[in-house]
């Protein structure tokens, strides 16, 4: 499963169970002539979880990985920030969706 993948699954999930979310999108940008994806961001927002998700007084940040994906500082320093602020954060990978953990986070 993508990361792509996972993410329009989460979505799908997050809206049928009553989840507003959101997700910025990235762009692709040319940087010394190579091909890479942005997400445009001001402020502290480099880092920040691929999707936000918010139902009633509960919060949830998640930052998407690939099976073999892992988690930037910058990634890492958000999550810290986000939980002491009392939202929570989780870090997906493609074995949360299959194992039902994401499901569970979203009940």
């Amino acid at each position: 499963m993508s990361e792509a993948e996972l993410l329009a699954a989460i979505l799908e999930l997050a809206a049928v169970r009553g989840w507003r979310t959101y997700h910025p999108l990235p762009a692709r940008v040319r940087k010394r002539g190579v091909e890479t994806w942005r997400t445009q961001a001001a402020g502290d927002g480099v880092g920040w979880p691929d999707v936000f998700l918010v139902r009633g007084n509960l919060a949830l940040a998640m930052e998407l990985k690939s099976a073999r994906g892992s988690v930037t500082p910058e990634q890492a320093a958000w999550g810290a920030a986000l939980r002491e602020a009392g939202i929570g954060w989780r870090v997906v990978y493609p074995s949360d969706w299959t194992s039902g953990r994401v499901a569970e986070w979203l009940a």
